[in-house]
């Protein structure tokens, strides 16, 4: 009896139990329309911070990304790792492979990720930002020279095939240069500008050294006016420092000067290019050596190096060890000429890169043999300094500096 009086009429309880579920369910509308609106604000963040970084705005656009990636923490979508697919795309295009191992790895670790794929409409096919992000990790390892962790990747991922980029740094050429011509073609069909800009810059590679010199310039004048045209600066810097460094390197610093200032004119705004800042610190290495600025040319290579070392770029670190050679070699200074083959060629080899890179540097090798030592004649001022700023442990063998 007074159990029943302290719980008052059935009329109140059911009046507070209505009261209490209201109230419940209010919250749980509440929270869910929460989420969902950080849902939409991360997504929409995330790919504004791809547009930002290649608009020129890096430091703006990694801020962003960063934000989005916080406020998805929580979420237990797909929305995570697509944020994290943005982060891990910005930060391989800006020469930074390692960070582009934490973004994806760290999203891999979650249990939301593997049931992440996701339709843009009723009849598209399902985005699988699982597997699109575990395709990234692999590239971000072959960019890190780490082609034993990128094959592990490989084999877990399953349905991954083999990229034109590992089919290249392989040293499986054609294969990759088949990929990349059929990616180029689907991508100029589809109208997918920025595919066809980055299927050209790898092909533009691929035949600098296979010796199509004609062809890897105009993959590049193509990548070029694609991006101006869509204000791609981050594209804009690497094409032109391509283009430049392909010009001076056959001997025409003329043609390279404008590519050049222009590179000089967006990397002065102030902005962190990270490992794609060597890109630019080689070029003006190579232009000052055909130029005849053999000191200018030295300070430049050790920059490029020393970029390309914090940042885990291997392969870019060996081509220009490739590059310096060359300069040297121009300016009368054989010894050290082999000395920067040689450490290429070790990159080439503790790494696991294709045999074809070692022979490509052996055939320049070869020749600085058989070219007699002598003092170039426009050289005003000798290479001095050490090699590689300091002493570098390449595998077993130890490159010091020299004078």
């Amino acid at each position: 009896m007074e159990i029943t009086e302290r719980m008052g009429p059935p009329d109140q309880l059911r009046l507070a139990d209505f009261r209490l579920t209201s109230e419940s369910s209010e919250r749980s509308a509440r929270i869910r329309i929460e989420r969902l609106i950080d849902g939409y604000w991360s997504g929409a963040a995330a790919t504004s911070s791809q547009l930002l970084v290649h608009s020129g705005s890096v430091t703006e656009g990694l801020r962003l990304v960063d934000q989005a990636r916080r406020r998805a923490e929580p979420l237990n979508s797909t929305i995570g790792t697509l944020v994290a697919g943005c982060g891990a795309l910005n930060s391989t295009l800006l020469g930074n492979p390692r960070e582009a191992k934490e973004w994806c790895k760290s999203e891999l670790a979650k249990p939301r990720t593997a049931h992440a794929a996701q339709r843009a409409g009723p009849d598209a096919p399902a985005q699988n930002y699982a597997l699109n992000l575990r395709t990234m990790l692999v590239n971000a390892c072959i960019w890190a020279g780490e082609f034993a962790e990128a094959r592990t990747y490989l084999a877990e991922g399953g349905r991954i095939r083999r990229s034109p980029e590992l089919l290249f740094f392989e040293g499986e050429w054609e294969l990759a240069g088949n990929k990349l011509t059929a990616w180029s073609e689907r991508s100029r069909r589809s109208g997918s500008r920025q595919d066809e800009v980055m299927a050209a810059v790898q092909l533009a590679r691929l035949h600098r050294l296979t010796g199509e010199r004609a062809q890897a310039v105009q993959a590049l004048r193509r990548a070029l006016e694609i991006s101006v045209d869509g204000g791609d600066v981050l594209f804009e810097l690497t094409t032109r420092s391509a283009l430049a460094t392909m010009a001076a390197d056959t001997g025409d610093p003329v043609e390279a000067v404008p590519h050049l200032q222009r590179c000089r004119q967006i990397v002065a705004a102030g902005e962190n290019w990270f490992g794609l800042a060597g890109v630019v610190e080689r070029a003006e290495a190579v232009v000052a050596a055909a130029q005849g600025e053999y000191a200018l040319a030295e300070d430049q290579f050790k920059k490029a190096i020393t970029t390309f070392q914090h940042y885990c770029l291997a392969w870019e670190e060996a081509d220009t060890l490739q590059h310096w050679g060359r300069a040297l070699l121009t300016a009368g200074e054989r010894a050290r000429t082999i000395e920067r083959f040689d450490a290429a060629i070790e990159i080439y080899r503790s790494h696991g890169y294709g045999t074809r890179f070692i022979e490509y540097v052996m055939a320049d090798k070869t020749r600085a043999r058989r070219t007699r030592s002598r003092r170039h004649p426009a050289v005003q001022a000798p290479l001095t300094g050490s090699d590689l700023g300091g002493s570098r442990r390449i595998g077993e063998i130890s490159i010091a500096a020299s004078s």
